[in-house]
């Protein structure tokens, strides 16, 4: 097939070659600018074109009266897109015979939206989803199914695993699919229209990483699972430092205790692991870091004492640099 590709990240990228290796016709490449922590940035993708004397253009605006002159000039059957900025209108997608494929990591109908994977360990979910699906007209993640792969996840399946998985399996299901939809061999599937089947989720920000020790220590291990590499970690703060936790799991109590949430518990100066307490359980420190300092630590090596506690009573903090300021 004659192939567009619209979008960024590396995934694109990679999707991108794949397809190109495999015998499909790369005939534009579309970008919009990266992100700051992207690996592969628009610049990528220009060379990649002037390589391999393909047509290019970086712009954000699909409707753009020249980006369409040039969709409509080069003959693209279909388009195969990932993390473009803005929902795409039948204008546009009315240009490749076949439409817009897109790869969306959540189960769709059920996640919709943004940091689908992160949302889903955090709820619990046993696995995650990645989706290939047609794009529709001037709706957010609706289109048609064309394949869809799963995840298993336990209590110790952190983000970076999932994203590693999604650079694996992502290139190749979108050369199933569109060598597929050519050789007439796959069917896409409608997304059910029912409201109540979806779950629209929202974007995360590394503030939502902040810990509430009075929360479950099952809830908190998600939230640390969510939130580690590559986002900014789930976070506490301890003597005033900032406190990122890694890697943790939550177990239960060893005997009927009684303490205030963010105490700790114990320090075992052999594994370097330290417990917390939580408002359910306990929540087992692993691997942490504190900000301002290189390198990640065993939190034995931080958290010096078992009558310290981990948290901030914000209160007490207001009223600390309210006296410093009146003094």
């Amino acid at each position: 097939m004659r192939i567009a590709i619209l979008g960024r990240t590396s995934l694109l990228f990679n999707s991108m070659k794949l397809l190109a290796s495999c015998g499909h016709e790369i005939v534009v490449i579309g970008v919009c600018k990266a992100a700051p922590e992207y690996d592969v940035t628009e610049k990528d993708f220009e060379q990649y074109a002037d390589e391999h004397s393909i047509k290019f253009f970086c712009n954000a605006n699909l409707e753009n009266a020249d980006v369409l002159g040039l969709l409509e000039e080069v003959g693209a059957d279909i388009a195969v897109s990932v993390n473009w900025v803005n929902i795409i209108s039948e204008k546009v997608i009315g240009k490749f015979k076949y439409g817009i494929l897109n790869a969306h990591a959540g189960d769709l109908p059920r996640y919709r939206g943004n940091a689908c994977p992160n949302w889903a360990i955090l709820l619990g979910e046993k696995s995650i989803g990645v989706s290939v699906h047609f794009m529709a007209p001037g709706e957010l993640d609706s289109g048609d199914v064309l394949l869809k792969k799963y995840y298993d996840v336990n209590g110790q399946t952190r983000i970076g695993e999932i994203y590693q998985w999604l650079n694996t399996v992502i290139p190749g299901m979108f050369l199933e699919a569109v060598s597929g939809l050519e050789n007439g061999t796959i069917v896409s599937r409608v997304q059910s229209k029912n409201k109540n089947a979806w779950l629209r989720v929202y974007s995360r920000k590394p503030s939502d990483g902040l810990i509430d020790w009075n929360k479950s220590a099952l809830e908190i291990e998600r939230l640390v699972n969510a939130s580690s590499e590559p986002f900014a970690g789930a976070y506490t703060w301890y003597k005033m430092n900032k406190l990122i936790i890694w890697r943790a799991f939550s177990k239960t109590w060893d005997c009927p205790s009684v303490a205030v949430p963010g105490q700790v518990l114990r320090k075992d100066r052999v594994t370097g692991q330290v417990d917390i307490a939580c408002g359910e359980g306990v929540l087992c420190l692993v691997e942490i870091s504190l900000e301002g300092f290189e390198g990640k630590k065993s939190p034995a090596e931080v958290i010096t004492s078992m009558r310290d506690r981990v948290g901030m009573n914000v209160e007490d903090e207001i009223y600390r640099l309210y006296r410093k300021m009146m003094s």
